[in-house]
């Protein structure tokens, strides 16, 4: 049976610290990316649709006019 130092196992223990430290801060620069691309909309349009009647799970939904929002 191999003996591994303090040292060693303290080292091994820190490092992974340090990768988990790492990951997340990968993490948290991709979801700061990914919410400015979002902000940079070019082209916004609104689109009213109707929605006819429905009976959906023993509820009826009555008609009714949505915006449809398209992004370009």
């Amino acid at each position: 049976m191999r003996r591994v130092s303090q040292e060693a196992r303290i080292g091994s223990v820190q490092g992974n610290h340090k990768g988990k430290s790492d990951a997340v801060k990968q993490q948290y620069s991709l979801h700061v990316s990914m919410q400015r691309q979002r902000n940079q909309v070019a082209d916004v349009r609104l689109y009213p649709i109707q929605l006819p009647e429905q009976r959906i799970d023993g509820v009826t939904f009555q008609p009714s006019r949505k915006l449809l929002r398209n992004e370009e």
